[in-house]
Order: C-alpha cells, then structure tokens, then sequence
C-alpha cells in the first residue's frame, strides 16, 4: 500500500511538473508568434509602402505632362487621350464630354482657389524657339508635382493650382495667360477609362478639358515596378472623394490590394531549440526519478526480505544452541546420544558460519575491498581442492557429486582459488536445496560438474537433475536478497545471497556467471585461460 502511495504521488507530481512545462512552453510559443506576425505585418506594411511610392512617382509625370498641356481657343471643351507607354497627349475630337459629377467637383475647386490677376506675355516667336519652350514647361510642372512629398494631388487645396497656364493667342506674337483649376478624377465606361479634368479661365470665357487613361493599360504599368514585391496585387479603383486610407495611391483614386500573405512565419531556431532541450530534460528526470524511485523501492522490498530472511535463518540455529546447550549442561541427554547434540551444533554453527561469511564477503565486494588474490594453477588441480568440500555438500543432500573435466582439465588458469571455490559452493548449496528431481535427491542422478572450453576461456557448468529455474525469475535470481520468489515460509534455508554473491566473484575474477537453458538448472562458471 505504502509503495501505491508512492507511485500515486510521483505521477500526480510529475503529470503537475508536466503540465506546468506545458503552459510555459504554450506561452512562449504564443509570444514568439506573435512577435513574428508584427514583424511579419511591418514587413507587409513596409512593401506596401514602398509599392505605393513606386507607382506614385511612375505616374506623376504622366498626370504633369497632362496637367502642362493647354491649347486650343478658350470656350470649347478639350478631350486627350493619354499614351500610358509613350507618355504623349493625342487630341480626342470624338471624347465624350466631361461627367455631370466630374465638372461640378472640377467647378467647386475653381470656386475654392483665389486667382491671381490676367496678364499679357510676349509670344515668342513660332518655330524652334516655341517649341523649346513648350517642352521646357513640361520639367517644371514634374518638378512641381514632386515637391508636394506625399500628399494626396487631387485634393490638396495647396498644389491644387499648378499655377498660370501659358495658352497661345489667337493672334501671333503673344502668349495669352489664362488660369487653370486643380485636375479632379473620375471613373467612366465602368471604370475601364480613368478621367481627370479641369476648369479653364481666360477672362469672363471658361472650358473644360478632360485627359483619360486607358485602366487596364495604366494599371498594368503601374503594377510592372511593384512585382518583386507583390507578384500578384491588383489595383482597385475607389470612388474620388472616398477619404484617405494607408492602402490609397496619393496621385490617383485607386487602392493597392495585396492577396493574403502565404509566406509561412518563421520559426525560432534558438527558443525551439531551448524547448526542445528543456521537454528533454524533464522527459530524462522524469525517467531518472522513476527508475530511481523504482531502484529504492526494490532496494527495500530486498532490504526487507534479506531482514525477514536472515532472521529466519539465525533462529533456526539459534534456537539449536540454546536448546541443545541446555540440555547438555543439565545432563539430560544420555552419554551415548551427546555426540548426536554435538554433532547437529556443529552442522548449524557452520551453516550459521557460512551465512556470515557470504553477507560480510558481499559486503566488501560492494565497498571494493579485499582484491583477489590470483595463483596459476590447473584446472583439474583447482578442482581437486575443493572437491571433498564439495562431496560433503552432496552427501548430506542424499546425492552425489560426478565430474566431467575433459577435455579442459590440463588448462591453465591464473585465478584466486578461493574465490572459484566459494562460487562452487554456493552453485553446489543451491542445487543441493533447490534442484532435486522428483521424489528427492537420488545419488543415481547425481549433480554434475563439467568443464567447457571456449577460445580465449574456461567453464565449469554445474547442472542438476531438478526441475530448473523459471524463466520468469531468470535474471532475478542474480540480484542480492532475491530468492527466485520464494518467501521466509519456505523451509529451504537461505537469504537469496548467494548467486549474488557468486556472480560478483566471477566477474571480479575476469568471468561471469551465467544460466543456460537445460533439462535442470545449468550455471556456468566462465574463467579467463592463463
């Protein structure tokens, strides 16, 4: 239960921890996003700017050429069509007159603008000379028209009048000065023909004049210098005295329409990085926590079973001392039955002995301690050594001990001896406890031990006739205090200190200690050769 609780806190903590990064993480992206659509929407803005200033001054020049250009005997309406391409005026005899709206918006900036008095210059004479000074007008109108910056032209009541237009006479010899009023726009044939026009005044005599562009054919020139910025805007005609707005051309009625945006925000290479990194290293503590709680809590549970255990195993004997002690030093076993006592406190101090060798033997291999000491010796002669130990072990089991050390028996090892002997022991401990066939230990179906031979080291497989180890405590019988799922009930003794103990040995001595797959269970002492 307690164990439950446990794991019920760190999930609850970790599923918090987790949530928490979450909303960070949630939070920071937002932001970052945010930051990349302002940064995104100033670039936009920033273009479309740039479009609108583009087409602005592409067109300037057209509406001044336009603006510079007035003939014709005063009292007659003037019709031009404008050449998008070449930028030449071409008298439009057959145009249609100016629009009610369009003379009344022209008329009303006429009325708005003071004029100046009426004057008489000298008319060069015609020829060359004319000529140069007509085309010298057209220059300074541009340049007039690009002193206004950004305002908007048509509207403007400042640089509504470009100033005196210069008209020639009727008779030769003089220019006759006549005023104009501000171009005002309009749209026409359903906003297929753009038309700006204008009020003339010479005296008490006025005429209108009225210069159209071809829409599809300004559009497209006027969209050509904005492409690398906006492949796929459109301009799109707006009502001449609709009011100003950000998208709005200054120099015509018309707003730059740009198509959403595809282009894909950018992503933060560093801060995706950094939550990368930080989901990474909460993912390992995470990880980390959990096999370390796990490792704590198997530690305990080992803890506690070695507690249980070892207490078992000290009563046992215990027990066996103080009752047979007793009853020997009060004289209540017969003489002929004492050396049966002695005998059984013997068995069980060596049997206690044996279990506080391999706990403080295991406990020095865990802190490091006491490195071993290594001899050459043969295989067979190794062997020899800890043979009649061995045999004992067997005997009292009620089973025997058969050898097979060929073909490896004449091999050199340099190893500790005491050390494989101490493997031995417990390899022969367990089987004696743990591996008897059905109906018991048998010496007809002894436990046996062979020798392998396998390149560059030595084995020595140690095998019984019981019925093996199953193959769901087959890795956890080589952790301390394990024993194979059996619990202080059982009556074979043991703390599940053995294997443990006997695998550390080996591999302290260059081997290891394996189980094999076998009829019974089958463990491998693997030693290096000299």
């Amino acid at each position: 239960m307690k164990a439950r609780r446990t794991w019920t806190l760190f999930v609850l903590g970790c599923l918090a921890g987790c949530a928490g990064l979450a909303w960070l993480s949630r939070t920071v992206l937002e932001r970052s996003r945010a930051t990349a659509e302002a940064a995104l929407a100033a670039q936009l803005a920033e273009d479309q700017r740039t479009a609108l200033a583009r087409m602005d001054l592409l067109f300037a020049p057209l509406l001044a050429r336009a603006a510079a250009r007035a003939e014709g005997a005063i009292g007659s309406d003037l019709a031009f069509r404008v050449g998008i391409q070449t930028a030449l005026l071409e008298a439009d005899p057959s145009g249609n007159p100016m629009s009610h709206g369009l003379r009344t918006r022209a008329d009303a900036v006429w009325n708005a603008v003071q004029r100046p008095p009426h004057v008489l210059l000298p008319l060069p004479d015609r020829g060359a000379e004319l000529e140069q000074w007509t085309q010298r007008a057209v220059p300074r109108s541009t340049q007039e028209f690009l002193a206004r910056g950004n305002s908007n032209f048509p509207n403007n009541p400042n640089v509504a009048l470009l100033g005196s237009q210069l008209f020639p006479a009727l008779t030769s010899g003089s220019f006759l000065v006549a005023h104009a009023g501000g171009l005002q726009p309009d749209w026409e044939a359903e906003s297929q023909v753009l038309a700006f026009g204008r009020r003339l005044q010479q005296g008490s005599d006025s005429t209108y004049q009225v210069f159209r562009f071809d829409w599809p054919a300004l559009e497209a020139h006027l969209l050509s210098v904005t492409r690398d910025l906006f492949p796929t805007a459109r301009l799109e005609p707006v009502a001449p005295d609709a009011p100003p707005a950000g998208d709005r051309l200054a120099t015509l009625p018309a707003r730059l329409v740009v198509p959403t945006d595809p282009r894909a925000l950018p992503l933060d290479r560093a801060l995706a990085a950094a939550l990368g990194g930080a989901w990474l290293l909460a993912l390992v503590a995470v990880a980390g926590a959990a096999f370390a709680l796990r490792a704590s809590q198997g530690d305990a549970t080992r803890q506690r079973r070695f507690t249980a255990a070892v207490t078992h195993e000290l009563r046992t004997p215990l027990t066996t001392f103080r009752l047979y002690g007793e009853m020997l030093a009060r004289g209540m076993v017969p003489p002929e039955r004492q050396g049966e006592y002695l005998a059984t406190i013997e068995r069980e101090a060596g049997r206690l002995g044996a279990l506080v060798e391999n706990v403080l033997a295991y406990a020095r291999l865990e802190r490091g301690q006491a490195p071993p000491a290594r001899e050459r010796v043969r295989l067979d002669a190794l062997v020899a050594r800890h043979r009649a130990s061995l045999e004992e072990r067997c005997r009292r089991a009620g089973t025997a001990l058969a050898l097979e050390l060929a073909p490896a028996a004449e091999e050199w090892l340099t190893t500790d001896v005491e050390g494989v002997g101490l493997v031995l022991a417990n390899l022969v401990d367990n089987a004696c406890k743990y591996g008897a066939p059905a109906g018991g230990h048998d010496v007809a179906r002894p436990i046996r031990l062979s020798a392998l031979l396998e390149d560059e080291r030595v084995g020595l497989a140690l095998e019984d006739p019981g019925p093996g180890v199953p193959a769901a405590v087959a890795d956890a019988i080589f952790l301390p205090f394990e024993r194979g799922g059996r619990d202080e009930s059982d009556p074979a003794p043991g703390v599940g200190l053995g294997l443990a103990l006997a695998r550390e040995v080996a591999r302290a001595l260059g081997g290891d200690l394996v189980l094999e797959p076998a009829r019974g269970a089958r463990f491998v002492l693997w030693l290096p050769r000299a």
